[in-house]
């Protein structure tokens, strides 16, 4: 936030005055986070802005450095819909837990709005809790990661305010008419269910199975013909491999590291 605003050098400047002469932050590497707690103060004072101000925006941030890296990919199969991403929040701070093992993730859970009783203002279409060892303090952070995710990732309009701030993290409403649709996710006709259907309908009848569960419930299948070319793949598949299509050889995008094989053959 600081480099888009005030350019490298103000940053610089900041971290000398803190006591660090590195030029670049290290994601391998462990910063106390007294140091954290000095460094962002340093830099709302720069910018002129309040500590949720600038948390949001680093929260916006996240997302462009996350696209770059193979942890980004990770939310890209987090879910079909906007509400299933959010669902499994945990489940992608849990992956991460193996790059990081020292990091102190958060805790999501979420939860439906009660349909029942009187509403002074119309409810929202989520309620997500928020549980954090610093409390509420990285909350804003938290919302502006979300909507990142929806306005970057499901392309869906999405509003999240924080309704209550806790001792342990913070309560999010989140609202979007959108927040069950599919993602929208340059997803081409060589992963969708119609294309499934068309190519191993036979299949699907022998297991009484729709295209649409069959890409719901294995979204890392590919199907391939005697030949090994393509013939469909599952969701998931088509968002992390988008080079692959149909009537393409497998084997032109993927290869078979474990067990060796001298030769490779649909038998």
């Amino acid at each position: 936030v600081v480099i888009a605003q005030l350019g490298n050098d103000k940053l610089v400047e900041i971290k000398k005055k803190l006591g660090t002469s590195s030029s670049n932050f290290n994601q391998h590497k462990q910063y106390q986070e007294d140091f954290f707690v000095s460094l962002l103060a340093e830099c709302c004072a720069a910018l002129e802005m309040g500590h949720d101000e600038i948390m949001e925006q680093m929260g916006h941030g996240l997302w462009k450095f996350l696209e770059k890296t193979h942890q980004g990919k990770l939310l890209y199969v987090c879910g079909e819909s906007l509400k299933d991403f959010l669902h499994n929040l945990d489940y992608a701070h849990q992956h991460l837990r193996y790059s990081y093992p020292d990091a102190d993730f958060p805790h999501f859970r979420c939860e439906e709005p009660s349909k029942e009783g009187p509403h002074s203002a119309p409810p929202p279409n989520l309620i997500i809790y928020y549980e954090s060892r610093r409390g509420h303090n990285l909350a804003s952070y938290a919302k502006g990661i979300l909507d990142s995710v929806a306005e970057n990732l499901y392309h869906v309009p999405m509003r999240v305010t924080i309704a209550e701030r806790t001792t342990k993290g913070a309560v999010f409403h989140v609202y979007s008419d959108e927040i069950e649709s599919g993602a929208s996710r340059d997803e081409t006709s060589h992963g969708d269910a119609s294309a499934a259907s068309d190519n191993i309908s036979g299949v699907l009848q022998r297991f009484q199975l729709s295209a649409t569960d069959m890409m719901r419930h294995w979204p890392w299948f590919v199907a391939v013909d005697r030949d090994l070319n393509i013939l469909c793949m599952g969701s998931a598949i088509t968002r992390i491999m988008s080079s692959m299509s149909v009537g393409q050889p497998l084997f032109d995008h993927l290869e078979v590291e474990n067990p060796l094989l001298e030769r490779i053959s649909f038998d």
